[in-house]
């Protein structure tokens, strides 16, 4: 393993909170182990900076610096979809129903 994996391993998920969970990887992979947890990220409150979050943290950056360039929307953007108000026909009709 360690021919595949030369620079280590790195765990994250709510596991990698267990006690000691780096030195048993260590010894066990008998590679270099660290936890993994979100870094550069501001304005986030204390519970997601954390090894449970690490994943989901890093695919939203991911998503949110690939979106551009795959000419994918901005996250919060709104789409506007062909055809004239579905969703106004809609609210219209609940209306109409209304006393």
């Amino acid at each position: 393993l360690a021919n595949r994996v030369p620079s280590g391993v790195v765990v994250t998920g709510g596991g990698a909170e267990t006690v000691d969970v780096e030195d048993s990887a260590r010894r066990m992979l008998s590679l270099p182990v660290r936890i993994g947890k979100p870094k550069g990220v501001g304005g986030l409150i204390d519970d997601v900076i954390t090894p449970s979050f690490a994943t989901c943290v890093g695919l939203i950056i991911y998503g949110a610096k690939l979106a551009p360039k795959e000419g994918l929307t901005s996250f919060g953007k709104r789409i506007k979809l062909p055809g004239k108000g579905l969703a106004q026909k809609l609210i219209d009709a609940v209306k109409n129903l209304l006393p």
